[in-house]
């Protein structure tokens, strides 16, 4: 069987990319795609996977808008011209709907029903929804999928790309930290996916005021902050000094081996 998966985060690279080698060792051909965002591509090329680039990330709404648009074109040719017979992937409203039209099955993961905007647009089209038991069925059903479409697992995603890592101290030296310190990890929010561009609240304040507080309450600690966009670099010039920003990417599960408190935004 000829399977696409489309891979849009570096969550869904690190589980997509284990379980599609999996697929291929079952003989199935696979297909990866993907699009050009950062830290995607960096954690594709550390994983030495292999995928098709399609489309970009945009940051506001109507850019969202015209770039899903022309990327389920892209992809609706793609799966046509190679005969493409399943399509596996994360909600990707691309994807969902390209395989939809061309009335090819979409398997659909996902363990986070509060991105609303995205489950929307892709759980209802879903061939079967796989999800973590932890997540009620009612969660999903709301979203226009049959009860009988879900099909529930005993773990938490991260297992799969966590299970076998080693703690490699070079991580450590690469940031000027020793292995005795405490490590508290910060990994900033999603502050452009759609779940929250119009959310109301002070929450895009939210990291300064958690700064502030671990700086008073925790001062023996190291502090490093993950940032996800490159608004947040700019945010984070205040802490100079005080915390830890890496100036290129790191492989977060790796740096987390070693760390004693970690803080995530979004889907981390």
């Amino acid at each position: 069987m000829k399977i696409l998966v489309d891979m849009l985060t570096p969550k869904q690279a690190l589980f997509l990319g284990e379980l599609s080698n999996r697929i291929e060792d079952k003989g199935h051909e696979v297909v990866r795609v993907t699009r050009r965002f950062h830290e995607t591509l960096y954690l594709l090329r550390l994983k030495k996977i292999k995928t098709r680039i399609i489309g970009s990330y945009r940051l506001n709404l109507e850019g969202k808008l015209h770039e899903s648009l022309k990327r389920t074109s892209r992809l609706a040719r793609l799966m046509k011209n190679l005969n493409v017979e399943l399509v596996l992937a994360y909600p990707s409203v691309e994807a969902a709907r390209a395989a939809y039209g061309l009335s090819i099955p979409y398997y659909c993961v996902s363990d986070s029903p509060h991105a609303e905007a995205v489950s929307r647009l892709t759980v209802p089209l879903a061939n079967k929804l796989f999800s973590p038991a932890i997540i009620p069925k009612e969660d999903w059903i709301r979203y226009g999928i049959s009860k009988s479409k879900i099909i529930q697992y005993n773990a938490l995603d991260p297992y799969v790309w966590i299970r076998n890592l080693k703690k490699d101290p070079k991580i450590l030296r690469k940031l000027g930290l020793d292995p005795k310190n405490k490590l508290i990890i910060l990994r900033l929010e999603e502050s452009f996916a759609a779940y929250l561009l119009n959310k109301e609240g002070d929450w895009r304040n939210l990291a300064s005021r958690i700064l502030d507080e671990l700086l008073k309450k925790c001062g023996e600690a190291r502090i490093v902050v993950l940032p996800r966009y490159n608004h947040h670099y700019k945010l984070l010039k205040e802490f100079k000094g005080k915390v830890i920003v890496p100036k290129t990417m790191v492989y977060g599960p790796a740096l987390l081996a070693f760390s004693s408190v970690f803080i995530g935004g979004g889907g981390t």
